[in-house]
């Protein structure tokens, strides 16, 4: 036991001494590609990232936490079914970087995020369709119900 409050003593002694840790250098997002209905992220590391779905107008917003904008375009147009538009912009750079990625959509998407290739890879899909609601108590009529 004097071991152990010896040891916490000694980490809580340096902890102080070395002050804040200073903050992990952003990540950046180099460059966009599309493909249809998919929106590939360039970056030199891994991040952190926030999604925002937008009924109307329809739209998916990505907010990469601790990331400086470095690509060039800042408007692409979308390729497929869903994808319109995508847009690029520095959100903050304090107290944190946070690059925002806007897609326009032409209809309403689910999406899916992977990394594929060192690479972030977003890609939309249809929606499906809700299922029916069943009333509860109520009985199915079926051809063997009859019976």
């Amino acid at each position: 036991m004097k071991n152990l409050t010896l040891f916490f003593a000694l980490v809580s002694a340096l902890a102080t001494a070395a002050g804040p840790l200073p903050a992990a250098e952003p990540v950046q997002l180099k460059r966009i590609g599309t493909a249809p209905d998919m929106v590939e992220f360039d970056l030199t590391g891994p991040v952190l990232y926030k999604i925002f779905v937008v009924k109307e107008p329809s739209q998916i917003v990505v907010e990469l936490l601790n990331t400086k904008l470095k690509a060039k375009n800042k408007a692409i147009e979308g390729q497929g079914l869903f994808l319109r538009r995508i847009t690029l912009s520095q959100a903050s750079k304090k107290p944190d970087w946070v690059t925002r990625i806007v897609l326009e959509l032409d209809a309403p998407a689910r999406y899916q995020i992977a990394w594929e290739n060192g690479k972030m890879a977003l890609r939309l899909d249809e929606v499906p369709p809700p299922e029916p609601v069943r009333e509860p108590g109520k009985h199915q009529h079926t051809a063997d119900s009859d019976r």
